[in-house]
């Protein structure tokens, strides 16, 4: 049985800290930042850089609003995730 190792990065703020050293860092791992603005921390651009698949955390924010929406207008509501993370992404980057 393949095992997936998982490093997290939860501190919301600055971008200065790495939660650990990247030399621990190798393919096969994932790499987790909950922060989305930047979209690319430096953390992981340090994964990325050691070969670790990495994930950003505004799918997280995406699948947040997404369920809010579903709990006021109901279980029927169509919600387009695509959508929400587009216009997320475009409201990013006119941050920039």
């Amino acid at each position: 049985r393949r095992q997936r190792q998982i490093c997290i990065r939860d501190s919301m703020g600055d971008d200065d800290g790495l939660p650990c050293d990247p030399e621990l860092l190798h393919s096969g791992q994932v790499a987790v930042d909950l922060i989305y603005h930047p979209l690319e921390t430096r953390w992981l651009a340090a994964a990325a850089g050691r070969g670790c698949r990495t994930v950003d955390g505004l799918g997280m924010l995406v699948q947040q609003a997404a369920l809010q929406q579903r709990i006021w207008l109901g279980e029927d509501a169509v919600i387009d995730t695509d959508a929400m993370r587009a216009a997320a992404d475009a409201a990013l980057a006119a941050r920039n």
